[in-house]
């Protein structure tokens, strides 16, 4: 949870909630599933 807190404080600079999801699979890896 503390890493995907950390996403959103970066992914406030992103015009794509496609990016910001993209960056949460790539952090998290597969064991995090966004709908």
């Amino acid at each position: 949870n503390s890493k995907i807190q950390l996403i959103k404080t970066n992914a406030r600079g992103f015009r794509n909630f496609e990016n910001y999801r993209i960056s949460i699979l790539f952090f998290c890896g597969k064991l995090a599933m966004i709908p």
